[in-house]
């Protein structure tokens, strides 16, 4: 699935920017509507079981990506989107289940990390060459060389009416190449063997427990600790959320770079998080987990300053809009291990799966009131994706000032101290 997830995230966003460009606009807003499904569907899967879920939600993600190829009305495109995301984000919600499952326990961290590597770099290989297919295949139905083409895709807005319908047929058989993908995931998920006992508890009589009232149980929830660790992840998301799914949009629209030259720079970002994911301890040891999320950000935000300035450096820019892409990435991911692990402490353990549902529901929330945001107001003109930039520097400064306000004294050597 991770090779499918690079065209998806990649390929099918900029090709959702040429047939339906409100859809990408308010890209929030679908992403809400599909993380309260996908909600929905986990809390089913102790009556279906794993193996069920997965078969269905790769069967209809790779229908809504056939179908999403001859599609025309923006609201069915907006639906078929929604399916395809639900489907494909199943499979990322269900693997950690599934490790849980059938992984020993001494074996579950390095299971967990060859699955995240081994997902992130398939996904930056796809990545890499599914841009370089659009162009090819482009070249191929004008006739014309890989080069020419590239050069044309540039800048769609200049495409004459038939070069523009090649340009979007070539990103829908690049598009069937992730439906097939998907397909052969769900032809493996056939050879799951799984027991009811794998997906649900075994019922046995046990001694009636003192009732606990649900004000008593949830109220650490609203402690402010937690509170304002919410509020520094509402500020975090809601940067990352105007500018990480648009880097294709932007770098070709605003910039001019090339398709096939976007796809060698998001490959290589990708490639920069995986090594942000293995320095993360060696910073937590160095700098402690705070020390380590704020400072990080602080040295990502002179990098966003200076994308939407990327014409500045004239006939260099894709090369210094992909090294400075580069190293936003690698930063602004190094973290995120250090994050997931010191979000855990700051509540009981009988606790934890409440707060990240409750996390998950605000994110939701969240996605839908950005994706209004960007589609009523932020992207109505093409200048506003530049302007995310400077808009998630802002948030950014906040939200350090919040995290080193908050939790630098008690919470930077968390960590550590856990694993002395």
């Amino acid at each position: 699935m991770g090779m499918a997830t690079g065209i998806t995230t990649n390929v099918f966003l900029s090709y959702l920017d040429l047939v339906a460009p409100n859809i990408v606009k308010g890209m929030g807003m679908y992403t809400s509507i599909s993380s309260v499904l996908i909600s929905l569907l986990l809390l089913v899967i102790p009556k279906t079981g794993y193996k069920k879920m997965l078969i269905g939600a790769g069967i209809c993600s790779s229908l809504a990506l056939f179908f999403s190829g001859m599609a025309h009305a923006p609201s069915l495109i907006a639906i078929l989107y929604i399916i395809m995301y639900v489907g494909n984000s199943m499979f990322d919600y269900t693997y950690p289940l599934l490790l849980t499952t059938y992984v020993p326990d001494s074996l579950q961290v390095k299971m967990f990390s060859r699955t995240m590597y081994i997902n992130l770099l398939t996904q930056t290989i796809v990545t890499f060459f599914a841009g370089k297919w659009v162009v090819m295949i482009f070249g191929k139905l004008l006739h014309t060389s890989y080069q020419k083409a590239a050069t044309l895709s540039s800048d769609p807005s200049l495409l004459t009416a038939t070069q523009k319908m090649s340009y979007i047929q070539s990103y829908q058989r690049v598009i069937y190449i992730a439906m097939g993908l998907v397909i052969a995931a769900v032809i493996l998920c056939f050879f799951l063997k799984e027991k009811k006992a794998d997906y649900q508890e075994q019922t046995t009589k046990s001694v009636e427990k003192p009732k606990v009232s649900f004000k008593e149980k949830y109220m650490p929830l609203l402690s402010k600790r937690v509170v304002s660790w919410i509020a520094f992840l509402i500020i975090i998301q809601v940067g990352a959320s105007i500018i990480a799914p648009y880097f294709p949009i932007f770098l070709n629209t605003s910039l001019h770079i090339d398709r096939g030259t976007i796809s060698t720079i998001l490959s290589l970002q990708s490639l920069a998080v995986v090594i942000g994911y293995m320095i993360s301890p060696w910073l937590e040891k160095k700098l402690g987990a705070i020390g380590s999320i704020g400072g990080l950000l602080i040295v990502v935000i002179p990098l966003l300053l200076l994308m939407p300035n990327g014409m500045m450096f004239g006939s260099h820019t894709a090369l210094m809009i992909g090294i400075i892409l580069f190293f936003r990435s690698g930063f602004a991911n190094a973290s995120k291990p250090i994050q997931q692990s010191l979000q855990m402490h700051l509540v009981d353990k009988s606790l934890r799966p409440a707060f990240s549902s409750l996390m998950n529901f605000v994110f939701a929330i969240l996605s839908f009131l950005v994706g209004l945001f960007t589609r009523y107001i932020l992207f109505v003109t093409p200048a506003g994706y530049g302007y995310a930039y400077y808009i998630t520097s802002i948030l950014y400064a906040i939200a350090i000032a919040l995290l080193f306000a908050v939790f630098y004294k008690k919470y930077n050597r968390i960590l550590s101290d856990k694993n002395k």
